[in-house]
């Protein structure tokens, strides 16, 4: 269980025991993310200290951009279900709106040296800080080497010369390329309540499950092959259709079942091809026929059956339970959230 609070700045100096912290956004928790909460982990074993973390629960960006394109991989409830997993049992979320935002680098370190109980603080090698962002690890090793506290700073992480970071992964999800999913913690995927379309697949026989797309990232426009997870361990093959504009339409193989007003959250496994635009209903049947043949040879040559890409997801279905129960609200510092 973990301690999940939205008010960083009065229930961070709460801390009555040792404690190690860890910073930074961890959108996507990917693999280099991943270095960072397990030093961090490490250090609690280590110094029999309780292992906490600040992270973000709106991002900066709203605050500089006149038009806001949400740029999220992961969504907050999901980031915080991974954390707990994890093993943290404080998990801070610092808001961007909240007075904290306006201090200097030097002044959130002071901030963060209040609570005396912290024994260590992990980084990533690029972190940035504070106002204008004018804070690095440099500073972060000075200011706390007069505190005694240690300092982790973890080198960044390649890939054949790629650095992996979230500013890449989602720059590879605009453009198609789920290639990352190797680097996330869980494939990449879209998830949401089933809302009503205009009943245009049952005509074609194919139905489609339409997920309105408000808190995340928007897939490149286009035809991929995903696979659907409903009813908490069902998962199914799929092809999904994602507009330029408005929601993605989800086709699942070979299920007849009705989704409406359900949870669906579909991971998007490849990139089949562009949008075209068709002239006919009748073109448009072929088409999508076309697209259900491909992606079934797709799939069978990637999990070879559905048996295969069980075994790939069993852990992924085990650990995403609370998603398809009722929506928890997260309590304040005070109270215990199970996760």
């Amino acid at each position: 269980m973990a301690n999940v609070s939205y008010n960083l700045l009065d229930d961070y100096k709460k801390i009555s025991k040792d404690f190690v912290l860890t910073v930074g956004n961890f959108d996507g928790l990917h693999t280099g993310h991943r270095l960072i909460i397990e030093k961090t982990l490490e250090d609690a074993k280590k110094l029999n200290a309780t292992a906490c973390v600040i992270s973000f629960y709106n991002k900066p960006a709203p605050l500089f951009a006149s038009s806001y394109v949400n740029t999220q991989i992961l969504p907050l409830n999901e980031k915080i279900n991974a954390l707990c997993e994890y093993g943290f049992e404080n998990i801070f979320l610092f808001n961007y709106n909240s007075p904290l935002k306006d201090l200097t680098a030097i002044e959130f370190l002071d901030f963060l040296k209040i609570n005396t109980h912290i024994k260590s603080i992990t980084v990533g090698e690029n972190f940035l800080f504070g106002k204008g962002r004018g804070g690095d690890v440099e500073l972060i090793k000075n200011f706390f080497s007069k505190e005694k506290i240690k300092v982790n700073v973890i080198p960044l992480l390649f890939d054949n010369g790629v650095l992996i970071s979230s500013t890449m992964i989602r720059q590879r999800i605009l453009s198609g390329d789920f290639s990352i999913n190797k680097y996330l913690k869980n494939p990449f995927y879209i998830q949401g309540c089933v809302e009503e379309g205009k009943h245009l697949g049952r005509v074609l026989a194919f139905p489609t499950a339409n997920i309105y797309i408000y808190d995340q990232i928007k897939p490149k426009a286009g035809v991929y092959a995903t696979i659907s997870l409903f009813e908490k361990d069902n998962l199914k093959f799929s092809m999904t259709h994602v507009a330029e504009e408005g929601n993605i339409e989800t086709h699942i193989f070979d299920t007849q079942v009705d989704l409406y007003n359900r949870e669906l959250r579909v991971y998007f496994i490849c990139f089949i091809r562009n949008n075209i635009k068709v002239s006919s209903i009748d073109e448009l049947s072929h088409l999508l026929s076309i697209d259900e043949s491909d992606i079934k040879t797709f799939f069978n040559g990637y999990y070879r059956s559905m048996d295969g890409a069980k075994k790939y997801f069993q852990n992924i279905t085990h650990k995403s339970d609370l998603f398809f129960e009722e929506k928890k609200t997260f309590g304040s510092f005070h109270g215990r959230t199970e996760c």
